[in-house]
């Protein structure tokens, strides 16, 4: 039903992560077939058309599915495989390093944007006027002597939890939805910073980095972006001219 498979237990998740998938691929391999990529358009033109036009094709149906570990691993490599194409690599097996390209972006890891997709629905369920479809039906959820499970895992959501109590703090955040997700947005940043090096010596907050839309040449850019990925200066390094040994990217 509206391109969300069913079957006999309810959404048939397995089926929607696989439609989603194939689709967002295949979406980010025609808009690499028209030069999408860092050498032509630009690492952050292409950053940006996959992040308003490939990735919602695979959030499709997110904020009201089930995830297991495996789907979710699933469409993080699916990420991952759209950021490549971004950078030009093609080849379905590479193991290109993403992380850098992600941070640069501001792109959150799958699995945290589907929570933050399934908070926002269920926060907007509670929250509609009472005539509306969405709140009657929730509203007879909530009659029932006992929740439906898929419903009880969704109100589980740690977005939502920390929502409530914050609403109910005593100096609660002016704005409390924002609050939480950027709350969560800020402890994902720590995590990587704290795994990965290069992230660790990137920009220390959650933007798009300016190397990505401030003016410079495309050639310019082209080195900024790589400096940033740690892919300058070549390997192996030589001798600096000032005397300074080569050392590594860490």
């Amino acid at each position: 039903y509206l391109g969300i498979p069913f079957n006999a237990k309810g959404i048939d998740t397995s089926r929607l992560i696989q439609h989603n998938t194939a689709k967002t691929t295949n979406a980010m391999h025609m808009l690499h077939s028209i030069d999408a990529q860092q050498y032509s358009f630009g690492l952050g033109v292409s950053l940006r058309l996959y992040r308003t036009f490939i990735r919602p094709v695979m959030e499709y149906g997110l904020a009201i599915a089930k995830l297991t570990a495996a789907l979710k691993t699933q469409l993080e490599r699916t990420q991952q495989r759209c950021v490549r194409l971004a950078l030009n690599v093609t080849d379905v097996t590479a193991t290109t390093p993403t992380i850098i390209p992600l941070h640069l972006a501001a792109l959150p890891d799958m699995s945290l944007r589907a929570t933050i997709l399934q908070f926002k629905f269920v926060r907007r369920a509670h929250e509609l006027p009472p005539t509306t479809l969405l709140a009657s039906v929730v509203d007879s959820l909530l009659r029932r002597q006992q929740l439906d499970r898929e419903w009880l895992a969704m109100t589980r959501n740690k977005l939502w939890v920390e929502y409530k109590q914050a609403l109910h703090s005593p100096n609660p955040p002016r704005y409390p939805m924002k609050h939480t997700i950027r709350s969560h947005l800020t402890k994902e940043l720590e995590t990587r910073r704290q795994q990965f090096p290069s992230v660790a010596r990137a920009l220390p907050e959650r933007r798009w980095d300016p190397i990505l839309f401030l003016p410079a040449s495309s050639q310019a850019r082209h080195r900024l972006v790589k400096w940033r990925m740690h892919w300058l200066p070549s390997f192996p390094l030589k001798k600096c001219r000032c005397g300074v040994s080569g050392k590594t990217p860490n």
